[in-house]
């Protein structure tokens, strides 16, 4: 097979590709492994065509229908299906006809956006199987431990379509739904949060700006004592708190949204187990079963040392600092600015160092901790990231803005209106350091390692092109944490920082989708409801920021106020803007009130159509009786002999059917109470028989008098014997198939012994 054909490559789910050592070719070295990898994939149902050193898998539809019932898999329904099933009901599970209406403005509508379990056992129609993500997940769960090996090709068209839109200014539900259906939710969620941040960033961008038009209209000295700077200078870190919180928010009801459209909105999935993960082996206590078992003292003695090891970076960190800093009292400051520009660009360079050989120890540490879980690993790793970048990337500011004018006495003619310019210049150069470098990272080295892999391997396909990480979208949210960071905890020394932190936003947008597209194979799709951890980590660096801007505002800006004065104004603010914080963030749901609607839909519907759960409540059966009968009032339904049956349970159905119709729905809370006594079925089918026997002859002559002058209860009449009767059968009536009657069926024909047979005819 030739690779590069695209008709060819492209009716295929994925590949994997094996290693195949130059002095194997020729020799049926690489054959052997590469026949080894087919059988395998043979041996799980896949269809497969062989290269000289690669594998082409596909799956069949039933080994994906089969993989899908076998998990329990969430499919999106097809919103007409659902109505007009529903409109139908399930007779056979005793589950009646429903309707729903939309009475709330401004929702979904009734049946939109429902996601349900796969089961052969309801209809086919029911579900959507036009959705790509779908199906490659069912594939990488099929596959087995064969995904280690396996990736997933790309689409050439799918994935010219999504970066044509991607690259658009304006990132609409549509272009965050086709990355969705292309790359998988947890991409797309990172994305959607990108471009919420972006959008966000706007108007506090703007008030940056009007902030920065202001300072720059006093002569940038930062004096509250000034009329128009005083109370701007209060103002704006107070707005970047609040706006902080209805950023986050804002984004737990957005990310709500998404995962409810996206089926993934508390979808219960079994946390995976590291292959990494290594224990002893023992019996469960649980279950008895084998399992791997790590004691918690070992546990706990590995997160010490991983403490310990994160004390001493964070230490090298801040030593480093002060060291390039500190470079005021010894070298000759005659040129401030070109001494501020040279200890900048020093700190900015031991920083990204530092940085650099922090990931691969923060790494190693987190593995040594020996988390069994994959969601724990990555929590641990989250935390030790983000705690390190926030003192490695701040550190700086910190000392000048609040160390360095008590611990260096030479810095001369320096006030406080110039350590806010070197708090504000060091600001810049950082951001500007760390964007530099994640887009040369993100933009330049996958193009060039895939350049280089064709050079070398003479192949231009997904096979040269780097494979996906482990946990692809972490770095990307190591590096906007890192941004957000900018553009809060300093702000109030460089307001125009939001504006360039907007527009990097925007340009990482295009340069993710563009490596996650062209400079890496595809990735598997995994499922996500929210970003995770990281939504934590935001918050944290928001009330960082309450902190960090009250106190250049209170410490470093000049004020005619004494030092306790300004101590005390410095608290009352910091509460102040957390109480506010905890007030928005109380009354704003995570939830909007038309996704709970929709979920509790969802759950009503897939109980009835999926699950099928008969329906128990008598007020809903009477509601959906009374309905049923309007629908087809005027219309007969005759009841005959059923066939010949020995099941007692079907004898009870029939006799209530002809006698009690309403009786039918407790049929099932019957038998289940004569089977906690210890009786059978066919104990009530006589007792039943006796109780309408008595019910229909009387004890004595008065009661058949009065029974011959007063007509029976309509529950208790019987079809005559003589005539055809319309029948009062709700349950008949709730279904397209009627049930007909004979004039040979009485009530003595099921009266005389448990033995008695009938037949439904329809």
């Amino acid at each position: 097979m030739m690779w590069q054909e695209e008709e060819e490559s492209s009716q295929y789910d994925g590949c994997v590709q094996c290693a195949v050592k130059s002095s194997a070719i020729g020799h049926g070295g690489g054959e052997c492994e590469v026949t080894a990898v087919a059988r395998e994939l043979d041996g799980l149902g896949f269809e497969t065509c062989v290269s000289r050193t690669s594998v082409l898998f596909r799956a069949p539809d039933e080994l994906i229908l089969d993989t899908a019932e076998g998990i329990a898999f969430r499919l999106e329904l097809e919103p007409e299906s659902v109505e007009e099933l529903g409109r139908r009901g399930v007779p056979e599970a005793r589950v009646a006809p429903f309707q729903i209406e939309n009475v709330a403005e401004g929702s979904y509508s009734p049946y939109e956006a429902l996601h349900g379990r796969f089961s052969r056992e309801a209809p086919r129609e029911l579900y959507k199987w036009v959705l790509p993500p779908a199906r490659l997940k069912l594939v990488k769960v099929a596959l087995g431990p064969v995904i280690k090996k396996a990736f997933p090709l790309h689409d050439r068209s799918r994935r010219a379509s999504l970066f044509a839109r991607a690259t658009k200014w304006r990132i609409d539900d549509g272009v965050l739904d086709e990355a969705r259906a292309y790359l998988g939710e947890e991409i797309a969620m990172y994305l959607a949060f990108l471009a919420h941040l972006a959008k966000w960033l706007v108007p506090f961008a703007a008030f940056g700006v009007c902030f920065l038009g202001v300072l720059c209209l006093d002569g940038y000295r930062f004096d509250v004592r000034s009329p128009v700077v005083g109370p701007t200078s209060l103002a704006f870190p107070v707005t970047a708190a609040l706006w902080a919180v209805l950023m986050v928010e804002h984004w737990k009801r957005r990310q709500a949204v998404l995962a409810f459209r996206w089926g993934t909105f508390n979808s219960k999935h079994e946390d995976v187990e590291r292959d990494a993960f290594d224990g002893e082996s023992r019996a469960s206590p649980v279950d008895g079963r084998p399992e791997k078992y790590f004691p918690a003292a070992k546990r706990r003695r590995r997160k010490m040392m991983s403490t310990v090891v994160m004390a001493v970076a964070v230490s090298t960190v801040v030593g480093g600092v002060v060291l390039v800093l500190a470079l005021h009292s010894v070298l000759d400051q005659s040129n401030r600015w070109r001494f501020l520009v040279l200890s900048t660009a020093c700190n900015a360079i031991q920083i990204e160092t530092v940085g650099f050989f922090y990931r691969k120890v923060a790494l190693r540490t987190t593995e040594l901790e020996n988390h069994r879980f994959e969601t724990d690993f990555h929590d641990s790793l989250v935390k030790k990231f983000a705690f390190f970048h926030l003192i490695n990337y701040n550190a700086s500011l910190v000392y000048i803005a609040f160390v360095q004018p008590r611990v260096e006495k030479n810095v001369g003619d320096c006030d406080d209106a110039c350590r806010l310019h070197a708090l504000a210049l060091m600001n810049a150069a950082l951001f500007a350091s760390k964007t530099a470098t994640n887009f040369a990272r993100d933009a330049l080295q996958p193009y060039a390692r895939a350049a280089l892999r064709e050079r070398l391997a003479r192949v231009s396909d997904d096979r040269s092109l780097d494979p996906v990480a482990d946990r692809p979208v972490f770095q990307d949210f190591d590096v906007l944490a890192t941004r957000y960071a900018f553009a809060t905890l300093f702000v109030t020394a460089m307001p125009a920082l939001p504006l360039l932190v907007c527009l990097a936003n925007r340009l990482e947008f295009v340069v993710d989708i563009s490596k996650m597209l062209y400079g890496q194979r595809r990735p598997w799709p995994t499922s996500a409801a929210t970003i995770g951890a990281w939504q934590n980590v935001f918050q944290a660096i928001t009330c960082v920021a309450v902190l960090t801007n009250g106190g250049i505002v209170f410490f470093v800006m000049r004020w005619n106020m004494a030092p306790h004065a300004r101590v005390w104004a410095y608290l009352v603010f910091q509460y102040v803007v957390f109480s506010l914080m905890l007030a928005l963030e109380i009354a704003v749901d995570d939830v909007p009130d038309a996704v709970a609607l929709q979920l509790k839909r969802q759950a009503f519907v897939c109980s009835k159509l999926i699950d099928r759960n008969p329906d128990t409540t008598t007020a809903t059966l009477k509601q959906r009786e009374v309905l049923a009968q309007a629908q087809i009032a005027g219309k007969l339904r005759e009841i005959v002999d059923q066939p010949a049956d020995n099941d007692a349970r079907q004898r009870i159905v029939t006799f209530y059917q002809r006698h009690n119709p309403a009786k039918l729905w407790d049929v099932d809370r019957l038998i289940h109470d004569y089977e906690v006594q210890g009786k059978t079925e066919t104990d009530l089918l006589i007792d039943i028989q006796k109780k309408y026997a008595q019910k229909t002859t009387g004890d004595d002559d008065q009661t058949r008098a009065s029974d011959a002058r007063v007509p029976p209860p309509s529950d208790l009449r019987a079809p005559s014997v003589n005539s055809r009767t319309s029948v009062h059968v709700p349950w008949a009536t709730a279904f397209p198939e009627p049930f007909h009657s004979s004039p040979s069926s009485g009530i003595s024909s099921l009266s005389s012994s448990a033995g008695g047979r009938s037949r439904y005819v329809n």
